[in-house]
């Protein structure tokens, strides 16, 4: 699931747009210019989004890397997954950070 708060006064992106296939992938490969959701993106949202991004990179590459999305720009510490330890690991952001948190 994809949240992103916007701040704006419409409410947060999550509420306005909600989640979709493929709205991770401008995090993923930080491209904000070219591409179906540039609609959301901002001057005021732009510290939060790109931290966010570089976060997200960052644990897709140690994931490949070693099998850990674990890495220095995380705030938490994702376990790893157990049938009885039922957790996701949260990429979320407000305008000015990231909030990257693990969910029971």
């Amino acid at each position: 699931m994809h949240t992103i708060s916007d701040g704006s006064a419409t409410g947060t992106w999550n509420i306005v747009y909600g989640a979709w296939h493929t709205g991770d992938l401008p995090f993923i490969f930080g491209n904000f210019d070219k591409n179906l959701d540039c609609f959301g993106w901002s001057k005021a949202n732009e510290p939060g989004r790109k931290a966010l991004s570089n976060a997200m990179q960052k644990s897709i590459a140690a994931f490949a890397r070693t099998g850990d999305p674990n890495n220095s720009v995380l705030e938490t510490k994702w376990k790893q997954w157990k049938p009885d330890l039922m957790q996701k690991l949260v990429f979320d952001a407000n305008n000015k950070k990231q909030n990257i948190y693990v969910s029971y």
